[in-house]
């Protein structure tokens, strides 16, 4: 059981809003292009994408291109660790090949290091990365009308879920009104590999009674070996003809393996494994520096409206210098210094075996009333890293909680 599905009975704490915004991750192929908050295309996707986007543009003093229409977004405050912030550096994005930046008709791979699925993006259309988001990825157009939209889920590959199954779970992520129509469904296998079944879906939606547009897309599900891949390629109606031969294109060349690193739930990308909650938003982000890596680096995991449900950070350092109190109070430093250290409620635990040092903290949500979570440090020798765990409470008493409920491993599978 995910710690953080045990301690979500009563609803979900807010204690703070996150905008997910890093570069991307030091071995994805989109290095160097700017990531924006993650996104599902469901009501007003266009409005919400255009809206962060274009902050993103005002930021840097370029047009915001601002698409009409929608429903108002807040925008949640970044999580932003101290180091980062405080290194003059740590904005910067790795150099970008001029030669791919201004030939539109040039290629560019994008390699999910997650996963470990591809697929082809032509610049100047589909090469802004939307996400550092491990279960939900996008990208949106430079003209922000159209959009390539990836989630995956873990399924059994042994008794793989039906179509079926997988379209009921994909509408219900993406049709919010009557206005949805099916003009084509059809039963096909990915043009990559010319084996694995996919289904291929045609389908149009209004969202102009709530200020969105009207919409078409390209849908492809697919399942190969544990994970199941809900595929959208779409944007607005009047722009579709013209993004049409690039969503195809994207979509024709999509390539996921069958035995890929890692699957939705457990996060093993740098040597060590924690397991998630597949139903929040997670994430990667840098530590002390702009990208995460094996020696350092934050995961977030938050819940739909932005409030925080859990943060591990990851150091190396030697075992000589650790001490996991100190590691607690210089990670909540890190998160802007809005939480507090018990200092009558700490002890010792065992995560996974390891032992650790925990205390109880309290933190402010967004009205301001003072709630509680739990922090968790411990190291790791065989890879000499450290790790700081902050779980938030939406129920008040963290006297319940089990440390044996978390899912952690020094080594990944």
């Amino acid at each position: 059981m995910r710690v953080t599905t045990l301690w979500r009975r009563g609803g979900l704490l807010a204690i703070a809003a996150v905008t997910l915004i890093a570069a991307a991750c030091s071995s994805n192929a989109n290095e160097g292009v700017e990531a924006d908050e993650f996104f599902r295309p469901g009501v007003s996707t266009f409005q919400r994408a255009s809206e962060q986007a274009g902050d993103q543009a005002e930021d840097q003093g370029e047009p915001s291109g601002e698409v009409p229409g929608g429903d108002e977004a807040v925008e949640p405050e970044p999580f932003e660790p101290a180091d980062q912030a405080d290194d003059p550096g740590a904005d910067a994005l790795p150099a970008v090949d001029d030669s791919v930046e201004l030939a539109d008709d040039i290629v560019r791979r994008y390699l999910s290091a997650a996963y470990g699925y591809s697929l082809e993006l032509v610049c100047g259309a589909f090469c802004n990365a939307t996400s550092n988001a491990l279960d939900r990825v996008g990208f949106l157009s430079d003209d922000r009308t159209s959009l390539i939209n990836i989630e995956v889920l873990a399924v059994d590959p042994e008794a793989p879920p039906s179509f079926e199954a997988l379209e009921a779970i994909w509408a219900s992520r993406n049709v919010d009104n009557e206005s949805f129509t099916v003009e084509i469904r059809e039963e096909t296998v990915l043009a990559s590999d010319g084996v694995s079944p996919a289904l291929r879906l045609e389908w149009t939606i209004d969202r102009r009674a709530v200020g969105g547009f009207q919409e078409r897309y390209t849908t492809l599900i697919t399942v190969v070996g544990p994970i199941a891949y809900l595929i959208n390629g779409g944007g607005i109606a009047d722009n579709f003809v013209e993004a049409e031969p690039f969503l195809t294109q994207a979509l024709d060349t999509f390539l996921a393996r069958s035995n890929p690193p890692s699957v939705p739930g457990t996060f093993s990308r740098w040597g060590f494994a924690l397991g998630y909650d597949v139903e929040s938003f997670s994430g990667e982000i840098g530590n002390r520096t702009p990208t995460p890596s094996f020696d350092s680096g934050v995961f977030v995991q938050q819940g739909p409206t932005g409030q925080l449900e859990m943060i591990l950070i990851w150091d190396s350092i030697s075992e000589a210098l650790f001490n996991a109190d100190d590691a607690i109070v210089e990670a909540l430093a890190s998160g802007g210094g809005t939480a507090s250290v018990n200092e009558e409620e700490r002890g010792d635990a065992l995560v996974s075996g390891e032992s650790a040092r925990f205390v109880v903290i309290e933190a402010p949500d967004p009205s301001g009333v003072a709630t509680e979570g739990l922090a968790f440090a411990w190291y790791c020798g065989d890879t000499g890293r450290s790790f700081v765990l902050q779980l938030f409470n939406p129920d008040g008493p963290v006297a319940d909680f089990d440390a044996a409920l978390i899912e952690f491993s020094c080594a990944s599978p």
